[in-house]
């Protein structure tokens, strides 16, 4: 069972990924957004194996939220989630080194998909 970090300003879209990653049996630490110093605070206090995150939210984006994470934890694993679909974003999130982007919407088995095959790859 991986620990499992679920970041987003949507109540209502923690509660949903939350109740995915619990399907796929993992632990869920679901955090609402947060300043830059907190998200590398929270990453080396809890030491999450996975980290998913929306792009879109006040305070850190998705980009920041990888970026504080990574200097935690430079092996964490990370998902990034957004309705954006430009080549800047994903430009960004590449030099981010985020793991992978998830596009919204996405179904519980594409997201579980996702999850299972971050997981599988060494840290």
């Amino acid at each position: 069972m991986a620990k499992v970090v679920v970041m987003d300003d949507s109540k209502i879209m923690r509660r949903i990924l939350s109740q995915f990653v619990e399907h796929g049996g993992h632990e869920v630490l679901a955090w609402e957004p947060m300043s830059a110093m907190e998200i590398s605070e929270k990453v080396a206090q809890e030491q999450p194996d996975l980290l998913i995150t929306d792009f879109q939210m006040p305070g850190a984006n998705g980009s920041t939220v990888a970026r504080m994470a990574r200097k935690a934890n430079p092996k964490l694993r990370i998902i990034v989630l957004t309705a954006l679909r430009d080549a800047e974003t994903m430009d960004l999130l590449e030099r981010c080194k985020v793991n992978t982007v998830l596009n919204k919407p996405i179904s519980e088995a594409d997201f579980l998909e996702a999850v299972t095959r971050i997981l599988a790859q060494e840290g």
